[in-house]
């Protein structure tokens, strides 16, 4: 089953499918039907662990792929290496979006943090962290 689906978007060439429960991310070539890379969960990561989100670079380099447990997935499409950026976030990753001019992408997740990663510069950075504005709206100081 799938749970998930992305289109590359540069030509439409490439599809990549979350399946079996999450466990594993499948690349597919859209013109030959052929499988190109298949990514799975780590066996040191979390029990619970599972893909929730895929997505594309702009010129279909690179496909990221998010778990419900932080983790970022990195996948090099031309050559296959795959860099995992454990605990990115502390609980579920809720949306994950590549820029369209430059190979950066961004996530945001459940624990209230918006995160960019510069593909070219090997950077991660943290954007914004509503933490602290929930917890000053919660105490009724706004």
């Amino acid at each position: 089953m799938i749970s998930s689906s992305q289109i590359s978007q540069r030509n439409n060439t490439f599809v990549a499918n979350i399946i079996k429960e999450g466990k594993e991310t499948v690349v597919l070539d859209l013109k030959t039907k052929k499988q190109l890379h298949k990514l799975k969960i780590q066996k040191k990561a979390a029990v619970n662990s599972k893909f929730v989100g895929v997505a594309f670079s702009w010129k279909d380099a690179y496909l990221a792929a998010v778990t419900n447990t932080g983790d970022v997935h990195i996948l090099n499409i031309k050559n296959g290496t795959v860099e995992v950026k454990q605990k990115q976030h502390f609980g579920s990753i809720r949306c994950i979006v590549f820029s369209k001019i430059q190979d950066t992408f961004y996530t945001s997740a459940e624990d209230g943090t918006i995160k960019s990663y510069d593909l070219t510069l090997q950077k991660t950075k943290t954007l914004v962290s509503l933490k602290s504005y929930n917890k000053k709206s919660e105490a009724g100081t706004l």
